[in-house]
């Protein structure tokens, strides 16, 4: 897994590949996994979605709690990952630049850290972190 710039956006990249294999030598049985990526400010109430909106099953609407355990409290469309911890939209946010710099200070900011030594997926966040490193 890494980050890869495309156009003017950062995208987490995975290999399709590389998940079949572990899942393989793990002997993992596969499972349907529904995923939908819908952007900011959908208004889940509005009458010509509220109809075919996916809901959790699992989850109770409004309890606050987080009834399928699943890390998100009253996830009943799903969750939005740019928002607050509450699930909401927040009024201001940081650029995604900003995210892959402060995801990888901790790692690559080291005294001493020769980026030679680096490799394989290492490496390449390495690269990027120095792009969003320096102005």
């Amino acid at each position: 897994m890494a980050f890869t710039r495309q156009g003017s956006g950062w995208f987490l990249r995975v290999s399709v590949n590389k998940a079949y294999e572990f899942a393989r030598q793990k002997k993992l049985k596969s499972k349907t996994v529904l995923v939908a990526v819908i952007d900011s400010g959908v208004d889940t109430l509005h009458e010509d979605l509220k109809g075919i909106l996916w809901t959790n099953p699992k989850e109770i609407p409004g309890n606050g709690i987080d009834d399928d355990h699943n890390g998100y409290v009253d996830d009943i469309h799903g969750w939005n990952f740019i928002g607050g911890k509450d699930g909401k939209n927040v009024k201001d946010d940081s650029q995604e630049e900003a995210r892959v710099y402060y995801r990888f200070k901790e790692k690559f900011e080291v005294a001493g850290l020769d980026p030679s030594k680096l490799s394989g997926e290492d490496a390449e966040n390495y690269r990027m972190w120095v792009k969003r490193a320096r102005p």
